[in-house]
Parts: C-alpha cells; structure tokens; sequence
C-alpha cells in the first residue's frame, strides 16, 4: 500500500485505516529491526501501563560528512516517526499525524500526545536500524527553506497567534528564527559530537550564510500562513 503520496504524515494515516490491532507499530520503511523487535515493544506494554512508546534507532553506517544524515534516537525522548508504537484510539483521538505539515509531523505528533497527559516511554529492546542517508546539493538547497515548517508548527500548537498585527507578527517572526540559529549554534560549541560535527558545522554556517534569503521566505511565509488559519485552510490544534 503506498498511501496518497502527500509527505510521510498522510501516508502513515492511510495505512492506520488498514491495522485491526489496538497497538500501532510504525518503522521507516528504509529501516531494518532487530530480531526481538516485537516482542521488546509486547514485553514492555505488559510490564508498563502507558499509551505510547519509542524504539531505538540506530545508523549502522556513521560517516562523519556533511553529505550523509545519521538518523539516530538511541536515548529516547525524541519519538521519531521512524519507529514507535501507540494505541490506535489514542491516535485517532488527537487526529494522527498532520497532513499539512510535510516535516515535524513527529515532533507535533508528540506535542499533542504530551497535551494529553500521556507519558513517553523509551524501549531499548525494540530496535530499528535506519542506514545512513546521501545529502546532495540539492538537498541542501532545500534545507535552506525548511524552516517554513518549523514557522507553522508553531502556530499549529499555540505558540504563534494569527490575531497578531502584522508588524508585530514580522517581527516576532524574525526574532525567533535568529534566536533558534543562536541557540543551535551554541550547542554545536557547547555540545560536541563527535558523529555529526561537521554536517553541523556545515548546517550553522549555512543557515548563517543564507540568513537574509531565510528571512525574506519566512516573512513571506508567516503571511501566507496566517491568511490560510484565518480561512480556516489550514487548521490549528485547539489549545487545553
């Protein structure tokens, strides 16, 4: 079954409609699993009475370059869509992954998922073994402009409002996006890895490089976005 092809979100949810099973496994379809990966994932739901639990993952191929992505969640509290199991009523009572979000559908996934009280929990025996991934330059291109997403997920879990001005939206806008690359950048001194560090490297000084072109497609972008809320096209997550 290949789903309707509009980003992982809406892929995954076309294949939820097809599980007969109170328990929903989700592994990337790249990815390899241990040989007890279903049996750490039952093991741990006999033993701990929670809703939602995350797997490890584990790139078995590192290779320190700013052309390979290492998908990893080997200490948990990440929940990557990449494997985690869930209560099928759970996801559909907070609506599955958003379709209108083509990345960060994981991370608002688990947004939602804490707003319902529901604890996380790590499962080590359950392993999904996802190889490393090429980035090429186009990729990179692209990367430029993700962080559109990370612009309407925020208004999708409450933390931007469309009610406000539009100067003040502009500014907000640019405010948060030069605060993140501080941030990021500061835990690329301060938090060394020795697996990533010059895709990081590369990453920050990128994103600093192209900061003005950034700004300009996010300015566009919060526009675009909060014209779409405000005609209910696009729909947020109602706040507790």
């Amino acid at each position: 079954h290949k789903g309707p092809q509009k980003g992982p979100g809406a892929n995954r949810n076309s294949g939820v409609n097809f599980a007969k099973n109170k328990w929903l496994v989700f592994v990337d379809d790249d990815c390899v699993v241990n040989e007890n990966f279903m049996l750490g994932y039952f093991n741990l739901c006999k033993t701990v009475p929670h809703n939602v639990l995350e797997g490890k993952i584990i790139c078995p191929n590192k290779r320190n370059s700013i052309f390979v992505r290492q998908p990893e969640n080997d200490k948990g509290g990440v929940l990557a869509s990449g494997n985690f199991a869930i209560k099928k009523s759970l996801f559909t009572k907070i609506g599955g992954f958003d379709e209108d979000l083509l990345i960060m559908e994981d991370i608002d996934l688990a947004n939602r998922i804490r707003k319902e009280n529901q604890e996380i929990v790590f499962c080590e025996d359950s392993i999904a073994f996802h190889p490393a991934q090429l980035k090429s330059i186009s990729f990179y291109w692209s990367w430029i402009f993700h962080f559109k997403w990370q612009l309407l997920l925020n208004y999708k879990n409450g933390s931007r409002d469309v009610k406000e001005g539009y100067f003040q939206s502009t500014v907000t806008t640019v405010y948060n996006h030069i605060l993140f690359l501080l941030r990021i950048t500061y835990h690329l001194i301060t938090k060394f890895d020795r697996d990533r560090w010059i895709m990081y490297s590369f990453e920050r000084t990128l994103a600093w490089i192209t900061l003005p072109v950034s700004i300009i497609y996010l300015i566009y972008w919060n526009n675009q976005f909060r014209t779409q809320i405000q005609l209910e096209q696009i729909k947020v997550h109602p706040t507790h």
